[in-house]
């Protein structure tokens, strides 16, 4: 079955259907048929949390730890090193002798 898109998700999410609010809000979140717009994201989900919706629940503590940086995983360095600020050159002599 194919979803009808954003313009029938909003107008279900206006009448208060949950589910409707949190596709729209992701629709948002995503730029999927809408501009991305975060901010009109988050208050989607919130509609839909408010209202039951556990994946607008999910999603709005995953918008929250990205915004406070702790849904962010560091870049692994070369042979999962971990970060690349901790990762060594590969050569240490060179780095050493570099002004």
């Amino acid at each position: 079955m194919e979803r009808a898109g954003p313009a029938l998700d909003r107008l279900a999410a206006e009448q208060d259907y949950a589910p409707a609010q949190f596709r729209l809000g992701r629709a948002f979140m995503e730029g999927r048929g809408l501009p991305r717009d975060r901010t009109k994201a988050i208050a989607w989900y919130e509609r839909a949390a408010a209202a039951g919706d556990a994946d607008a629940s999910a999603a709005l503590k995953a918008a929250e730890a990205e915004s406070s940086g702790e849904g962010a995983e560091p870049s692994a360095g070369p042979e999962g090193a971990g970060p690349m600020e901790d990762a060594a050159p590969a050569d240490d002599t060179a780095a050493a002798d570099d002004p």
